[in-house]
């Protein structure tokens, strides 16, 4: 129950202070990333992709992660992306229930059917 509630305050704590630049380990270094530079990430099975407008950057840290280090301004919209609210411009129904998320740069992200009602309110939609 200890170690339960250490993570619970942890993980509170990460959301109340999102990082001013988030740490990536690459081969050539630490690169210390602008959290609102990024538009979305996308996990592909074994890695963690983060897509900004100009540049992208393989991470190991997990999905959940990088919601709690990222803010109230990333969503997860499906199983395997999380999606920066400041850089979606347009929400595009589709067939199945779902949606997919445009971003600023053209990039389309999609959002399963659960996160789609979500992810209206908080846009305002």
């Amino acid at each position: 129950a200890k170690a339960l509630a250490r993570v619970a305050a942890r993980r509170a704590a990460a959301r109340a202070a999102p990082l001013a630049r988030l740490p990536i380990e690459t081969r050539g270094g630490t690169v210390l990333v602008d959290p609102q530079a990024i538009a979305y990430a996308r996990f592909d099975g074994a890695l963690v992709t983060l897509f900004a407008a100009t540049a992208s950057w393989v991470t190991t840290l997990t999905l959940s992660e990088l919601e709690d280090r990222l803010g109230p301004d990333f969503v997860r919209v499906d199983r395997r992306h999380v999606v920066n609210l400041r850089e979606v411009v347009r929400l595009e129904p589709n067939d199945a229930g779902g949606a997919t998320a445009v971003t600023r740069a053209g990039a389309r992200v999609p959002v399963s059917r659960q996160a789609r009602r979500d992810l209206a309110r908080r846009l305002a939609l």
